[in-house]
């Protein structure tokens, strides 16, 4: 619960810091990037003290109070410009948001939950598919990082330091200190951080695309990826086209198989594009964590460049702290924001006016500078240490996964990409090749009308194209924006008898003199009030309008004056229906407006505005350049594509996706657009609907098979045995002592219990710059001959040695001798699992020889 309530209080700091600094983004954004804001800090606040107090209680103290002092300089710098309110534009934006980011939000929830050590009910721990491998590595750094000096060493190689992004795990170390299980920790965690990033990415795809359905169409064809593996499993064959099995063999093969799915088979089919859920998202934290951040940047800079807006300084420096913040979170999602940033600073400067430039260029430095400094520091401390001291990092390779070791392409180039992608690749293609016709070149023309050359002019100075036809005024109309003390001071008339005048154009008085201030009408009654056109003073802005029952519209017409109750209007338009809030949304978040006057005399401007229409969700969308959006998406995608195409960035050769599905993702909104922009076209056309369908189908079968596959998985990874030594360990060693271990994956003295190993898996170290080489031959040689290898023990700190099955699988495992040098200080019922402590006098001189073993420094005896 403490965890809970921590984060729930960082939550709440950054809403209040983009209360403060972005007044001018539309609600729905600017919840999302304050609750970005509560995430960034609350993953980096704890591990900025724990260089100074280490990873505890008090770290996490000191955290919220830098939290308080942040949230208090926000509001001495804040912007004093009126905030944009919750809107009908927003109201509908937000239920198509919910209508895909929580379906999607519950099967990450659940794979989650399913996935991250389930208790299983004979005791045992559980994982899923994806996570039997990837987790465990993560849990290391979680549990290992409590109560740790920072910087962070590998726990699964003793005296190196933590190079690897490790943010998203100690966020789960957060939950794990405050009192939540270590199962929970993990889950909870995965699920808000995939709740973050469904949501960004809808928000993104909602501010770029021109029909709503197309924002639903990206989201899902992200993902919900898959391409055209299932061919392969519905035809029986293998990539050589020879027989392998009927239909229903390799359906079983792909329920039942280990990586087995029409997204993953490397072999024989050449399928890489993994679902990006199942295979990215749940197992690897390091990317769940990037794309956390990686959402709210782009949706801070790439809307309004495609709306060609001037960026506030305030959302380019929270975009640069953001930016910045990435290396230590996922160092593939931060490159991959700035090579694409560099495309889009290319294309916006390029196009701006010659003379103008500079001016289209300036924003760029200040976000990417502000980046710089904040990255810079963690990539030469910890990316390019472990980068360098690699001799298999970073090589020049074409076509990446499909030319395995640079022997030669697989598969031919585009059939490689079309097979694995699916047909969104070809749609990405098609729309990108727009050119300005029709629809397209008169909105284009429409768009650039609003702007001065660079940036869309205020809304004072747009043409009149931008607004709506000033119809002539009637005497609905005109009563509609009646201020309260004119329809209080104006005399009841018959309607018609309002709408004579004089033929000199002024209203005729004398039918004012007759008539008598009677009773209001019925309620959804002709009215009969109709102040003149001409006097009528219009007032904008008005504060939230209540809508009253009947019985009190009596009263309300006496009492015109109480702004906030007027249903007045109801009565003399004739019309039933409740006048639409304009309250905001959860009283726009920590920001009550019952007294706007109040606001707006302190403040000396109105305290919320309705803002511009932004998005296809406005009555009237905004007239857009949608081939330009095209290009500056496509400038910074293709320059990750171009890339990650030609250089390798880690020894393995497949983890260069990570680059390509940033591509993916900016190039969606085009395909999914010009997607939903043919099926419009063939509205009238027989056979339409089955067409639609066959096309979803060939885009999410593959994927629909590989969700089904993870939610079924099951696969156990701790027994019961594995988890009382990890508790035992947990409780009864020192925290961080260091043991020797074997380098098996599953491993529950570091994963479990988070001490320090000699050396771990490769599929941890290798792949993460490590040579292992030397330290498995010297744990190997010691378990076989601990007597004449003691000097292991001095050179390592070893404090414990630790038995299991799966040494005695591994290595020659002298147990005799173990037991004859040292005294055991666990031991399992059936004698598999033994935990000896080494004495502090061979951790002083390695020599047993020329020590004897003296009980009283077995650390087992001490207490």
């Amino acid at each position: 619960m403490a965890g809970i309530v921590f984060f729930a209080f960082f939550l709440a700091g950054g809403l209040l810091i983009a209360r403060f600094w972005l007044p001018g983004l539309r609600p729905l954004t600017r919840w999302y990037i304050g609750g970005s804001i509560g995430l960034l800090l609350t993953l980096w606040l704890p591990v900025l003290w724990a260089n100074a107090v280490s990873f505890s209680a008090e770290a996490h103290l000191l955290s919220a109070l830098t939290l308080g002092a942040l949230v208090l300089a926000a509001w001495f710098t804040r912007d004093k410009r009126p905030r944009v309110r919750f809107m009908p534009e927003d109201r509908r934006m937000l239920r198509a948001v919910l209508l895909v980011a929580l379906p999607l939000t519950l099967l990450a929830g659940w794979l989650e939950y399913t996935h991250s050590i389930r208790i299983a009910a004979d005791g045992t721990y559980h994982v899923g598919q994806s996570t039997y491998g990837d987790l465990q590595l993560h849990l290391a750094i979680t549990t290992s990082a409590i109560n740790a000096k920072f910087p962070l060493e590998n726990s699964l190689m003793v005296g190196a330091t933590m190079a690897y992004p490790f943010l998203s795990d100690t966020f789960a170390s957060t939950f794990y200190l405050l009192g939540m299980g270590l199962s929970a920790s993990m889950a909870l965690t995965g699920t808000l951080m995939c709740a973050s990033i469904f949501t960004g990415y809808a928000l993104l795809c909602a501010n770029l695309v021109r029909r709503r359905s197309a924002m639903w169409l990206a989201v899902c064809l992200l993902f919900l990826n898959g391409g055209l593996g299932f061919i392969y499993i519905l035809s029986g064959t293998i990539e050589n086209g020879s027989v392998a099995a009927t239909v229903w063999d390799n359906l079983y093969t792909v329920f039942t198989g280990y990586y087995q799915t029409p997204t993953n088979q490397p072999n024989p089919n050449n399928l890489r594009w993994v679902n990006i859920i199942c295979d990215m998202l749940v197992p690897q934290r390091g990317i769940m964590g990037g794309w956390t951040m990686l959402m709210p940047v782009f949706l801070l800079l790439v809307p309004p460049l495609v709306r060609r807006e001037r960026i506030a300084n305030r959302a380019l420096i929270i975009a640069g702290v953001m930016a910045g913040g990435m290396p230590l979170l996922h160092t593939h999602s931060f490159l991959a924001l700035g090579i694409s940033s560099v495309g889009f600073c290319l294309y916006a400067t390029v196009t701006a006016p010659k003379r103008r430039r500079w001016e289209a260029f300036k924003p760029f430095l200040l976000y990417g500078g502000i980046a710089a400094a904040l990255s810079l520091p963690q990539l030469f401390a910890f990316t390019f240490v472990q980068a360098t001291n690699s001799d298999h990092f970073l090589r020049f390779q074409f076509n990446w996964c499909n030319n395995r070791g640079g022997n030669g392409l697989v598969d031919p180039y585009l059939w490689f990409y079309i097979k694995n992608v699916g047909l969104p690749y070809v749609l990405i293609l098609i729309a990108l090749s727009q050119r300005r016709k029709g629809d397209l070149r008169t909105q284009a023309e429409q768009a650039n009308t609003l702007t001065d050359g660079l940036y869309r002019k205020a809304a004072e100075q747009q043409p009149e194209i931008d607004k709506p036809p000033q119809a002539t005024p009637t005497v609905q109309t005109a009563l509609a924006v009646t201020p309260p003390e004119a329809v209080q001071s104006a005399e009841a008339m018959p309607v018609a008898v309002a709408a004579q005048e004089d033929t000199d154009g002024e209203p005729d008085e004398s039918v004012y003199s007759g008539l008598l201030a009677g009773d209001m009408p019925a309620y959804g009654q002709t009215g009969r009030i109709a102040p003149v056109p001409s006097q009528v003073e219009t007032k904008e802005d008005r504060p939230y309008l209540r809508p009253l029952s009947p019985e009190k519209l009596r009263a309300a017409a006496f009492a015109p004056e109480d702004e906030d109750r007027v249903g007045i209007m109801q009565a003399v338009t004739g019309t039933d229906k409740p006048e639409e809030s304009r309250r905001p949304f959860i009283a726009e978040i920590f920001h009550p407006t019952y007294h706007p006057a109040k606001d707006e005399q302190a403040a000396g401007f109105a305290a919320t505005t309705p803002g511009e229409a932004e998005t296809c969700f406005a009555d009237k969308p905004p007239a857009r350049d949608w081939v330009r959006r095209n290009r500056l998406l496509a400038a910074g995608a293709f320059l990750i594509y171009l890339v990650a195409e030609f250089v390798i960035f880690q020894p393995n050769e497949y983890d260069n996706n990570k680059l390509f599905y940033v591509w993916f993702l900016l190039c969606l909104p085009m395909a999914a657009d010009y997607a939903a922009e043919l099926f419009t076209r063939l509205k009238g056309l027989g056979g339409r609907t089955l067409l639609a369908a066959w096309f979803l189908i060939l885009c999410f079968l593959s994927a629909g098979l590989t969700v089904g596959r993870e939610v079924i998985s099951d696969y156990q990874a701790y027994t019961v045995s594995d988890i009382a030594v990890a508790d035992y360990v947990r409780t009864e060693t020192p925290e961080h002592s260091v043991f020797l271990t074997g380098n098996q994956h599953l491993n529950p003295v570091a994963s479990l219990a988070g001490r320090t190993i000699i050396c771990g898996s490769d599929l941890y170290l290798y792949y993460h710059g490590f040579n292992t080489t030397s330290r498995k031959l010297e744990v190997s040689t010691f378990y076989a001959d601990p007597e004449n290898n003691l000097a292991l023990l001095l050179e390592y700190g070893v404090e414990y040695i630790y038995v299991s099955p799966s040494e005695r699988y591994s290595y020659a495992v002298d147990e005799d001798a173990l037991r004859r040098l040292f005294t055991p200080v666990y031991e399992s019922e059936d004698g598999n699992y033994l935990i000896f402590a080494v004495p502090e006098t061979y951790r002083k001189t390695g020599d047993a020889a020329q020590n004897a073993y003296d009980p009283s420094q077995d650390p087992a005896s001490e207490g």
